[in-house]
């Protein structure tokens, strides 16, 4: 098994649970008044927002060394912490 980490050098956007993606708007300057969104209830370790930075990690496995889960596919959306599979134990 080998991991590559790749880190990013600057936030490529900003994103709240509330409004979706706040920045960069499709290349163009918005501003956005909160006050207006009165009904925003977060609840204390949820989360509010992400800072959209573009780092990645790359884990590369020999051949056959992973049962992988049958529903991921090309294109796959991935989350952290999802099971992908079980590494094979020899």
């Amino acid at each position: 098994m080998a991991v590559i980490l790749v880190g990013a050098m600057i936030v490529a956007s900003i994103e709240t649970v509330w409004a979706g993606q706040v920045t960069p708007f499709n290349k163009n300057i918005v501003t956005w008044d909160y006050k207006e969104l009165n009904n925003i209830e977060i609840k204390k370790g949820e989360e509010m927002g992400r800072f959209k930075l573009g780092s990645t990690a790359i884990v590369l496995f020999g051949k056959n060394a992973v049962n992988w889960e049958e529903s991921l596919q090309a294109d796959t959306p991935t989350k952290m912490g999802m099971h992908f599979g079980n590494v094979v134990t020899k």
